[in-house]
């Protein structure tokens, strides 16, 4: 008899995760009829590598998407990697993005090391709108929380500039400057 390791499922993110509603567009191919598809849906979580979307439409594991995010109006490709919560909720798939070169929800992801400090947060730069994960250290934490914001460098502007936490977990849908 084969025992299954628990190890094997897990592995090391690669990126953090950030629970944020991103409003897309998805587009595909429907595999019951052969037809094209173009639904609107929105995120619940994104990571660098992929996201959960909200879509009111069925798909299927492996299935390969075009997804538009309408915050930066940037399309990347994207593989179903399965249905996260089903018919009785609402349908939430977990997809994979085939290239992260674009940067598509607009958000900067620092790359993890296993040293990522005491708390993380997703921060906007109160100049040009572009939008980061941070990794804060307790004493940042504390001067974040006193503050209600953080001095960081803006690889946008160019220069140190104050960060916020975002006014709500909906990313609007225009098109705002992001870091890239």
């Amino acid at each position: 008899m084969t025992r299954i390791s628990s190890d094997m499922f897990e592995s090391p993110r690669r990126t953090d995760r950030v629970q944020i509603s991103i409003s897309l567009e998805v587009m595909g191919t429907d595999l019951a009829t052969g037809r094209p598809f173009c639904q609107r849906g929105c995120t619940s979580a994104v990571s660098r590598n992929g996201a959960a979307i909200v879509l009111n439409y069925a798909l299927s594991t492996y299935q390969e998407l075009t997804i538009r995010c309408l915050s930066t109006n940037k399309e990347a490709e994207a593989r179903v990697v399965g249905l996260i919560s089903g018919p009785d909720h609402e349908l939430v798939y977990g997809v994979a993005l085939l290239s992260t070169a674009e940067n598509l929800w607009g958000i900067d992801f620092p790359t993890l090391t296993g040293d990522e400090g005491f708390g993380r947060v997703l921060l906007q730069c109160r100049v040009c709108q572009s939008y980061r994960v941070v990794h804060l250290n307790e004493i940042e934490v504390q001067v974040f929380e006193t503050n209600q914001g953080i001095h960081q460098f803006c690889k946008a502007c160019s220069a140190t500039t104050s960060w916020r936490r975002l006014a709500s977990e909906a990313l609007p849908e225009s098109s705002l400057p992001r870091e890239q």
